[in-house]
């Protein structure tokens, strides 16, 4: 099932970004704003539009962000664990070494992101798309997926180990090169996939092949 999208008010008048606890940021635009390498807690986003924002290594622990728009932004190593995000659009966004560590997504759309090595670990995600996204690296260990499409990503060395998968669909995306093959029940795949995943399947069964 297709992600619910954000709603957002048709003009969203534009502002200054203030980074600070319990901050709100209601019913606003912010572009082309350095809020990089600061830190609040329990910051919440309601119903807000972000383009071309810096945001890398900024921590955010324990905020909540609810129909959110991101656009052309950088998170690269932003702290996002045990955050909360509902029906949220991010677009060609880089994320490198994001953590959304504990986090619960919903109705989250990711497009054209660079995902490489982001943190998902313990993270809940329920009807989550990702689309033409770079996620080499990424770590969903003990995380819990369902009804998430993975479509035309790269997932190389990509860990699903003790994941909990239901109805997540790979069939689109680079999968041969995953860290492991754990974690993978419950996750559909064509044939050529499976063929791709031999080796390591193998290998992780003790198998020995022989001709």
């Amino acid at each position: 099932m297709k992600p619910k999208a954000p709603v957002l008010p048709a003009d969203l008048p534009l502002v200054f970004l203030e980074i600070a606890d319990g901050q709100l940021l209601e019913r606003e635009r912010v572009e082309q704003a350095d809020a990089s390498y600061g830190r609040a807690e329990h910051m919440r986003l309601d119903q807000v539009e972000l383009a071309k924002v810096n945001l890398e290594r900024t921590e955010l622990p324990n905020s909540t962000w609810l129909d959110v728009v991101l656009r052309d932004c950088d998170l690269a190593n932003t702290g996002l664990s045990e955050s909360e995000l509902v029906r949220i659009e991010v677009r060609t966004c880089r994320l490198v070494g994001v953590t959304l560590a504990g986090s619960s997504l919903q109705d989250v759309w990711f497009e054209g992101c660079k995902l490489d090595l982001a943190n998902f670990r313990s993270a809940r995600l329920k009807r989550v798309h990702f689309l033409d996204c770079d996620m080499k690296g990424v770590d969903f260990g003990g995380a819990s997926l369902s009804d998430v499409n993975f479509e035309n990503c790269n997932l190389e060395r990509t860990s699903f180990e003790r994941a909990t998968l239901s109805e997540v669909d790979l069939r689109t995306s680079k999968i041969e090169a995953l860290a492991s093959a754990a974690g993978l029940g419950g996750a559909v795949i064509d044939s050529g996939q499976l063929y791709e995943l031999a080796p390591l399947l193998a290998a992780e069964q003790g198998l020995r092949v022989e001709d």
